[in-house]
Protein backbone atom coordinates (compact mmCIF):
# COMPACT_ATOMS: atom_id res chain seq x y z
CA UNK A 1 0.00 0.00 0.00
CA UNK A 2 1.48 2.83 -0.87
CA UNK A 3 0.25 6.91 -1.00
CA UNK A 4 1.35 9.77 -2.44
CA UNK A 5 2.18 12.89 -0.38
CA UNK A 6 2.91 16.97 -1.50
CA UNK A 7 5.77 18.20 0.47
CA UNK A 8 5.31 21.49 2.34
CA UNK A 9 7.47 24.17 1.23
CA UNK A 10 9.45 22.69 -1.66
CA UNK A 11 6.44 21.80 -3.17
CA UNK A 12 8.11 17.82 -4.09
CA UNK A 13 5.68 15.51 -4.38
CA UNK A 14 6.29 11.14 -4.29
CA UNK A 15 5.01 8.43 -2.91
CA UNK A 16 5.55 6.21 0.13
CA UNK A 17 4.85 2.63 0.95
CA UNK A 18 3.25 2.40 4.48
CA UNK A 19 4.53 -1.48 5.04
CA UNK A 20 8.11 -0.78 5.52
CA UNK A 21 8.01 0.95 8.79
CA UNK A 22 8.78 4.38 7.54
CA UNK A 23 5.23 6.06 7.71
CA UNK A 24 3.14 6.51 10.90
CA UNK A 25 -0.40 7.87 11.45
CA UNK A 26 -1.17 11.45 13.29
CA UNK A 27 -2.18 10.22 16.77
CA UNK A 28 -5.40 11.42 16.62
CA UNK A 29 -5.90 8.72 13.96
CA UNK A 30 -3.39 5.89 15.02
CA UNK A 31 -5.09 5.53 18.89
CA UNK A 32 -8.58 4.77 17.21
CA UNK A 33 -7.15 2.45 14.56
CA UNK A 34 -5.31 0.37 17.27
CA UNK A 35 -8.38 0.01 19.01
CA UNK A 36 -10.21 -1.42 15.85
CA UNK A 37 -7.24 -3.12 14.95
CA UNK A 38 -6.65 -4.94 18.55
CA UNK A 39 -11.21 -5.09 18.56
CA UNK A 40 -10.67 -3.28 21.94
CA UNK A 41 -13.78 -3.96 23.98
CA UNK A 42 -12.72 -1.56 26.99
CA UNK A 43 -10.64 1.18 26.51
CA UNK A 44 -8.93 2.84 29.73
CA UNK A 45 -7.08 5.87 30.03
CA UNK A 46 -5.81 8.98 31.81
CA UNK A 47 -8.19 11.97 32.54
CA UNK A 48 -6.22 14.21 30.18
CA UNK A 49 -7.06 12.36 27.23
CA UNK A 50 -10.83 12.67 28.13
CA UNK A 51 -10.93 16.16 27.28
CA UNK A 52 -8.16 16.20 25.10
CA UNK A 53 -7.87 13.05 22.21
CA UNK A 54 -10.69 11.36 23.24
CA UNK A 55 -13.66 13.62 21.84
CA UNK A 56 -11.52 13.57 18.03
CA UNK A 57 -10.79 9.86 18.11
CA UNK A 58 -14.24 8.83 18.84
CA UNK A 59 -15.62 10.88 15.92
CA UNK A 60 -12.80 9.04 14.15
CA UNK A 61 -14.21 5.96 14.81
CA UNK A 62 -17.48 6.61 14.37
CA UNK A 63 -17.65 8.41 11.15
CA UNK A 64 -14.70 7.70 9.01
CA UNK A 65 -14.22 4.22 10.53
CA UNK A 66 -17.72 3.46 11.00
CA UNK A 67 -17.57 0.85 13.74
CA UNK A 68 -18.79 0.70 17.21
CA UNK A 69 -17.06 2.30 20.23
CA UNK A 70 -15.65 0.37 23.04
CA UNK A 71 -16.12 0.87 26.17
CA UNK A 72 -13.98 3.39 28.09
CA UNK A 73 -12.83 4.91 31.68
CA UNK A 74 -10.69 7.50 32.42
CA UNK A 75 -8.72 7.29 35.67
CA UNK A 76 -6.56 9.57 37.67
CA UNK A 77 -2.78 10.15 37.71
CA UNK A 78 -0.21 7.92 38.89
CA UNK A 79 1.80 9.50 41.11
CA UNK A 80 5.99 8.49 42.05
CA UNK A 81 6.58 9.70 45.54
CA UNK A 82 3.63 12.33 45.33
CA UNK A 83 5.25 13.18 41.99
CA UNK A 84 3.04 12.92 38.47
CA UNK A 85 4.50 9.97 36.74
CA UNK A 86 5.46 10.88 33.61
CA UNK A 87 8.13 10.67 30.90
CA UNK A 88 9.03 14.30 31.20
CA UNK A 89 9.49 13.70 35.18
CA UNK A 90 11.43 10.49 34.56
CA UNK A 91 10.24 8.48 36.70
CA UNK A 92 8.15 6.17 34.87
CA UNK A 93 7.91 2.27 36.27
CA UNK A 94 6.76 0.57 33.06
CA UNK A 95 4.58 -2.48 33.54
CA UNK A 96 8.46 -4.58 33.06
CA UNK A 97 8.90 -3.53 35.91
CA UNK A 98 5.68 -3.71 38.08
CA UNK A 99 5.58 -7.30 37.02
CA UNK A 100 9.22 -8.38 38.64
CA UNK A 101 7.89 -7.36 41.86
CA UNK A 102 3.68 -7.80 41.74
CA UNK A 103 1.46 -10.91 40.22
CA UNK A 104 -0.47 -9.42 36.94
CA UNK A 105 -3.57 -10.07 39.18
CA UNK A 106 -2.06 -7.76 41.31
CA UNK A 107 -1.70 -5.23 39.12
CA UNK A 108 -4.96 -5.00 37.55
CA UNK A 109 -6.71 -4.89 41.21
CA UNK A 110 -4.06 -1.71 41.46
CA UNK A 111 -6.10 -0.29 38.29
CA UNK A 112 -9.34 -1.08 38.62
CA UNK A 113 -9.11 -0.01 42.29
CA UNK A 114 -10.66 3.50 42.69
CA UNK A 115 -9.44 4.59 39.46
CA UNK A 116 -10.93 8.08 40.04
CA UNK A 117 -8.14 8.90 42.87
CA UNK A 118 -4.65 9.15 42.42
CA UNK A 119 -2.25 6.53 43.54
CA UNK A 120 1.39 7.52 44.73
CA UNK A 121 3.64 4.19 44.07
CA UNK A 122 6.22 4.23 46.40
CA UNK A 123 8.56 1.03 47.70
CA UNK A 124 6.15 0.29 51.02
CA UNK A 125 2.88 1.37 49.32
CA UNK A 126 3.49 -1.66 46.96
CA UNK A 127 3.78 -3.65 50.12
CA UNK A 128 0.52 -1.98 50.87
CA UNK A 129 -1.51 -2.61 47.76
CA UNK A 130 -0.56 -6.20 47.88
CA UNK A 131 -1.71 -6.53 51.59
CA UNK A 132 -5.66 -5.14 50.09
CA UNK A 133 -5.16 -7.57 47.75
CA UNK A 134 -5.02 -10.10 50.12
CA UNK A 135 -7.56 -9.17 52.15
CA UNK A 136 -10.21 -8.80 48.75
CA UNK A 137 -9.14 -12.00 48.33
CA UNK A 138 -10.10 -13.34 51.36
CA UNK A 139 -12.91 -11.60 51.74
CA UNK A 140 -14.28 -12.91 48.41
CA UNK A 141 -13.65 -16.69 49.31
CA UNK A 142 -15.27 -15.91 52.85
CA UNK A 143 -12.45 -15.71 55.03
CA UNK A 144 -13.01 -12.77 55.71
CA UNK A 145 -15.90 -10.31 56.71
CA UNK A 146 -16.00 -7.21 54.56
CA UNK A 147 -17.69 -4.09 56.74
CA UNK A 148 -20.36 -3.90 54.98
CA UNK A 149 -22.47 -5.17 51.77
CA UNK A 150 -21.70 -2.14 49.42
CA UNK A 151 -17.61 -2.75 50.29
CA UNK A 152 -18.52 -6.56 49.74
CA UNK A 153 -19.84 -6.51 46.51
CA UNK A 154 -17.01 -3.53 45.31
CA UNK A 155 -14.49 -5.49 46.69
CA UNK A 156 -15.83 -8.76 44.52
CA UNK A 157 -16.31 -6.70 41.46
CA UNK A 158 -12.72 -5.33 41.42
CA UNK A 159 -11.29 -9.09 42.07
CA UNK A 160 -13.08 -10.63 39.54
CA UNK A 161 -11.63 -8.36 36.98
CA UNK A 162 -7.83 -8.93 38.40
CA UNK A 163 -8.67 -11.96 37.10
CA UNK A 164 -10.66 -11.22 34.51
CA UNK A 165 -13.08 -13.06 35.84
CA UNK A 166 -10.96 -16.32 35.25
CA UNK A 167 -11.01 -16.35 39.88
CA UNK A 168 -9.53 -19.19 41.36
CA UNK A 169 -11.70 -21.97 42.00
CA UNK A 170 -9.96 -22.74 45.69
CA UNK A 171 -8.62 -20.15 48.08
CA UNK A 172 -4.75 -19.63 46.94
CA UNK A 173 -3.44 -19.43 50.19
CA UNK A 174 -0.16 -16.62 49.25
CA UNK A 175 2.04 -16.12 52.10
CA UNK A 176 2.30 -12.47 52.75
CA UNK A 177 4.95 -9.94 51.44
CA UNK A 178 5.77 -8.82 55.17
CA UNK A 179 6.20 -11.78 56.54
CA UNK A 180 8.38 -12.76 53.20
CA UNK A 181 10.51 -9.53 54.01
CA UNK A 182 10.91 -10.74 57.77
CA UNK A 183 11.69 -14.22 56.77
CA UNK A 184 14.37 -13.20 53.60
CA UNK A 185 15.95 -10.62 56.42
CA UNK A 186 16.58 -13.86 58.42
CA UNK A 187 17.58 -17.05 56.66
CA UNK A 188 19.11 -17.87 52.80
CA UNK A 189 16.66 -17.99 50.08
CA UNK A 190 17.08 -21.40 50.21
CA UNK A 191 15.77 -21.90 53.90
CA UNK A 192 12.80 -19.54 53.03
CA UNK A 193 11.41 -22.35 50.41
CA UNK A 194 12.13 -24.77 52.90
CA UNK A 195 9.68 -23.23 55.45
CA UNK A 196 6.84 -22.51 52.77
CA UNK A 197 7.14 -25.65 51.68
CA UNK A 198 6.53 -27.04 54.79
CA UNK A 199 3.77 -25.02 55.24
CA UNK A 200 1.88 -25.25 52.11
CA UNK A 201 0.05 -27.95 50.42
CA UNK A 202 1.12 -28.79 47.07
CA UNK A 203 -1.99 -26.30 45.35
CA UNK A 204 -0.67 -23.87 47.26
CA UNK A 205 2.96 -23.30 46.68
CA UNK A 206 3.46 -22.41 43.47
CA UNK A 207 1.13 -19.18 44.62
CA UNK A 208 4.00 -18.48 47.61
CA UNK A 209 7.19 -19.86 45.86
CA UNK A 210 6.37 -17.35 43.09
CA UNK A 211 6.01 -14.67 45.65
CA UNK A 212 9.28 -15.67 46.94
CA UNK A 213 11.08 -14.28 43.88
CA UNK A 214 8.71 -11.23 43.32
CA UNK A 215 9.87 -9.86 47.13
CA UNK A 216 13.76 -10.60 46.03
CA UNK A 217 13.27 -8.03 43.21
CA UNK A 218 11.41 -5.96 45.40
CA UNK A 219 14.05 -5.64 47.85
CA UNK A 220 16.65 -5.11 45.23
CA UNK A 221 14.42 -2.58 43.18
CA UNK A 222 13.11 -0.72 45.40
CA UNK A 223 13.69 -1.09 49.24
CA UNK A 224 16.32 1.11 51.05
CA UNK A 225 20.16 -0.08 51.37
CA UNK A 226 19.96 -0.79 54.89
CA UNK A 227 17.33 -3.22 54.43
CA UNK A 228 19.21 -5.25 51.57
CA UNK A 229 21.85 -8.00 52.39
Amino acid sequence: MTSKYPARGCGNTGTIDWKNGNTKMDWEFEWPAQMLIFKTTLEPFGKEHFIGSWPFAKQVILKIYKKELPLVFFYEYFLVNKQKMATRHGNVTPLSTLLKVLEPEVIRYLYTKRPRKQRNLTPQNIINLVNEFDSAEKIWFNLKKAKNEKEFEKIKKNYEFAFLKNVPKKFPNRISYPRLIKLLNRFSNNKVKDIVSREKNLEEIDYSLKRIELIKNWIKLFSSQSFKK
